[in-house]
């Protein structure tokens, strides 16, 4: 009789086993389709990290400014509006992400522009570079003559989905909004 208990709960073992072990087994072939799945998501994501950087670059070299999603909130009137920063001064917010993560990968990996101040003077030589900044919001003109460049029609049809406005009262086009710049702390 306990031999046949004994036994019983051989059987019960295995089959538990069995079971347990189906579970938690795979295949050399699953293993490589889920890392080359993760591999291609990677890819992709450092691809648009490298675009966004490389696009960044460039739009500073054009003297134009750029804040990132961490550095400007939506305010109540509905337009984006620079946050302040632990020292209390506009433009100078801090990523919520360890600093060493950002510092080492670059601030492009975590962050997307998302808006952008530029002069009225060479707009269109920025357009090239702000159609590859996939999740900009609102781009503002800075107008610094008394005379309207009626390319910021044209640049707003070519940035489908991005507001733009123009800043210090001189509107251009009725599709184009009127609002205050505000100023980047050095």
């Amino acid at each position: 009789m306990f031999q046949k208990m004994h036994a019983s709960a051989k059987n019960t073992d295995t089959s538990t086993r069995r079971y347990g072990l189906s579970l938690t087994r795979f295949s050399l072939r699953t293993f490589l389709i889920a890392f080359t799945l993760l591999a291609i998501a990677f890819a992709v994501w450092a691809d648009r990290a490298r675009k966004q950087h490389t696009a960044v670059a460039a739009l500073r070299e054009l003297g134009v400014l750029v804040y990132y999603d961490f550095e400007v909130t939506l305010g109540s009137h509905g337009k984006y509006q620079l946050k302040p920063g632990p020292d209390g001064r506009f433009g100078t917010a801090v990523s919520d992400l360890p600093a060493w993560l950002v510092n080492t990968l670059g601030i492009d990996y975590f962050h997307t522009a998302a808006v952008v101040y530029l002069s009225n003077r060479r707009p269109m030589d920025a357009l090239p570079f702000l159609k590859r900044l996939p999740r900009l919001k609102e781009v503002h003109v800075l107008l610094l003559n008394d005379t309207c460049d009626y390319d910021l029609d044209k640049l707003q049809n070519e940035l489908p989905g991005v507001t733009v406005t123009v800043d210090l009262g001189i509107v251009c086009s009725p599709s184009i909004t009127n609002t205050a710049l505000p100023q980047r702390s050095p």
